[in-house]
């Protein structure tokens, strides 16, 4: 059971590809580009034609799932060859006008015909605020995302391939979403420790840095993971002195040792190495056995 509500907590947050409420993550390099006022101001008069501010919009897209009297904050643009080779398209991700289920944002998908950059489609819940561009074997370009999310009191920071050239009507929902891997996760679990019954354990995971080499076959780059994690079980009588405060174990200091895991995109897909450290599930990596101090 706790396997199964594990992979589920994994597939919600990769569905929904939510970084919650942070959208600079300074261990992930970013494509996002810097585009001019004039610029965002041509995109934005397709997305809320004659509603345009400096950040978004005043009043919420009539793509967007929740009623005008909300505000829709552009996040971040990435310009590549979604749709095809030879295509000039532009991922236009903001946050707000959704609802929780949607994580508050969703992605907007433009293409330029001639001068001219036209609306493709919308997609709520669809993230892309800290991302780098890879190319892929079939000249369309591809996405490494890096986002968190926060679902009772565990925290995850995860990786994933996104393909956003990809027509969500194409896919078949008996064989899985395609548009978005996931091939890595770090877990914190500090925010439950204090509450939850099943938590045997105070568990810190972190993300470092995340680097992107080139290799000499085509399209093919090697991905750079690094991280620090420990896991330290806690007696009962400490846990019920560094819970009683606020609720929040902050006084607890959980020691972490360096990891580094590295992936290989081939052009089409992720491949993890076989040497790196153990994970569970495929993707998460397993917290080292470590010890823990309490501050003074």
């Amino acid at each position: 059971m706790a396997l199964l509500n594990r992979l589920i907590q994994l597939s919600l947050a990769l569905a929904s590809a939510l970084a919650a409420q942070t959208e600079n993550l300074p261990w992930m390099p970013s494509d996002a580009a810097r585009v001019s006022a004039a610029q965002q101001a041509e995109f934005l008069a397709e997305i809320c034609p004659g509603h345009a501010t400096a950040a978004g919009c005043e009043v919420c897209p009539a793509d967007t799932g929740l009623p005008q009297n909300e505000q829709w904050q552009i996040i971040a643009i990435t310009f590549g060859h979604f749709l095809s080779p030879s295509s000039d398209d532009a991922l236009i991700s903001g946050r707000g006008c959704e609802p929780h289920v949607e994580n508050y944002s969703g992605s907007f998908l433009f293409s330029r015909n001639s001068s001219t950059w036209k609306k493709v489609r919308y997609e709520a819940g669809l993230q892309a605020w800290t991302c780098k561009k890879l190319a892929a074997a079939d000249g369309r370009g591809r996405l490494v995302c890096a986002a968190t999310d926060q679902h009772q009191g565990v925290q995850d920071a995860f990786l994933y391939l996104l393909d956003p050239g990809l027509d969500p009507k194409s896919i078949d929902p008996l064989r899985g979403d395609p548009r978005g891997t996931l091939f890595f996760d770090v877990m914190t679990n500090l925010g439950a420790f204090c509450v939850g019954p099943n938590v045997d354990a105070a568990q810190q995971e972190t993300i470092t840095r995340v680097a992107f080499q080139p290799l000499a076959g085509p399209n093919s780059v090697r991905i750079v993971v690094d991280a620090r994690a420990g896991k330290a079980v806690v007696p009962k009588s400490v846990a019920e002195k560094v819970c009683s405060k606020t609720g929040f174990p902050s006084d607890l200091r959980i020691a972490a040792l360096s990891r580094r895991y590295l992936f290989i995109f081939d052009g089409q897909k992720i491949i993890p190495a076989s040497t790196n450290p153990p994970t569970e599930y495929q993707v998460t990596a397993v917290a080292p056995r470590t010890s823990y101090t309490v501050a003074k």
